[in-house]
């Protein structure tokens, strides 16, 4: 999605970071959310830059929630996960709210196994966040 597009009927801006043959990250900052898209693995070599990028993200905007899509990721493994919870820490220390949205099967399963599944919010889609949160969001 191009700079100042709109999604939903919002305001839209979105940067796209790639890391080499491995995983594509494109931040979509709206006005009272940002989503991080999510395309690729992410394994032991990305784990750290995606850690930078939601850093960065954290850092540069002041959103109330934070949605993380995970529906084309093809590949997950434990340092993933890590940065998955490294995430929902740094948010939930700022008071702000991390969603996951379109967590496959195979990541489901990984995340039960673990033992983190119940540690996050998770939704189908990140549509399905955004008309949740605004059928919960005060009037």
């Amino acid at each position: 999605m191009a700079r100042g597009a709109s999604h939903l009927g919002r305001s839209v801006t979105a940067d796209t970071t790639v890391v080499p043959d491995k995983l594509e990250v494109r931040v979509e900052q709206q006005a009272d959310c940002t989503v991080l898209y999510l395309d690729g693995e992410i394994d032991t070599y990305v784990a750290p830059r995606v850690r930078e990028c939601l850093a960065d993200m954290w850092a540069r905007t002041s959103t109330p929630l934070v949605i993380i899509d995970l529906s084309r990721v093809t590949f997950c493994d434990a340092a993933g996960l890590r940065t998955l919870l490294f995430a929902l820490k740094i948010m939930e220390m700022a008071g702000r709210r991390l969603v996951l949205s379109g967590v496959g099967e195979r990541m489901a399963l990984l995340m039960r196994v673990s033992g983190v599944l119940d540690a996050f919010e998770i939704h189908d889609s990140v549509e399905h966040v955004l008309f949740a949160d605004a059928d919960i969001r005060p009037r």
